[in-house]
């Protein structure tokens, strides 16, 4: 995965990258929590905070997933939540991996 866009300023790219990384985990928990207790809007909003700045790093298909998360919750038919969650938090492992190896921060 390369990031999708030009950044003109690398260290303006490490820090954006550094605030999805630090906030992916709650919001990947707010999902997964949402998702379990069937909470619809609750998991519109973190799917739809997921989106937008997976979409500008880069992350084509985490995007796509939590938009079609967002269009499904929006549309009130989402079919089993906590399976949407789960592939959403799978396609993650591959986003973090890459914007890790990105910065330079494969150990963390």
């Amino acid at each position: 995965m390369s990031c999708g866009r030009t950044w003109g300023d690398a260290a303006l790219l490490r820090q954006v990258i550094a605030a999805f990384l630090e906030r992916a985990p709650s919001r990947l928990a707010e999902l997964r929590g949402a998702a379990a207790r069937g909470d619809t809007p609750a998991v519109l909003a973190a799917a739809h905070a997921m989106k937008g700045t997976s979409a500008t790093l880069g992350a084509r298909a985490l995007s796509e997933r939590c938009a079609e998360l967002e269009r499904l919750a929006r549309a009130g038919s989402v079919p089993d939540l906590v399976t949407q969650a789960a592939a959403i938090e799978a396609c993650y492992v591959a986003v973090d991996r890459a914007l890790r190896t990105e910065v330079g921060d494969a150990g963390a």
